[in-house]
């Protein structure tokens, strides 16, 4: 990431922490209108369903640029997703739906430039990236 990048996240890391609730709404959206045959596994507790997608997305963008990287956050995300065998398409969906997340979960609100969301959707497609590299070449993967 380039230093320009850097500002930019760090820039909006507040925003996004503030609009976490409405960026969890909008990936929703997206994600089950492009899995809706996923819907059935989050049919347990919505509050805690949300409330752990948040942590998530917090720890994760918290730990962009730290030393250890989203390495913990991978090994976690592994652990907990081992037992339902995602497949790449998953993943895509996965992807599709952060970066359409980032654009319309935004867009309007006058509060992040279109480079930031540009650097935010970028950002998002190399995380799903690491993340599905290292799930699909656990044991389990």
């Amino acid at each position: 990431m380039t230093t320009t990048h850097q500002d930019h996240v760090k820039s909006s890391l507040t925003w996004i922490f503030q609009n976490k609730s409405r960026l969890r709404e909008n990936f929703y959206a997206e994600f089950f209108a492009r899995m809706p045959e996923t819907k059935s596994l989050f049919s347990g507790d919505r509050a805690h369903m949300n409330a752990m997608f948040e942590r998530f997305l917090v720890d994760v963008l918290s730990a962009i640029g730290q030393k250890s990287g989203v390495e913990p956050q991978i090994r976690n995300f592994i652990r907990f997703h081992r037992s339902l065998k995602l497949s790449s398409d998953h993943f895509d969906a996965c992807e599709a739906s952060l970066v359409s997340m980032f654009e319309n979960g935004i867009k309007g609100t006058d509060s992040l430039s279109d480079e930031t969301i540009m650097v935010w959707q970028s950002l998002a497609r190399q995380l799903v990236q690491q993340f599905r590299s290292a799930y699909l070449a656990s044991p389990d993967g």
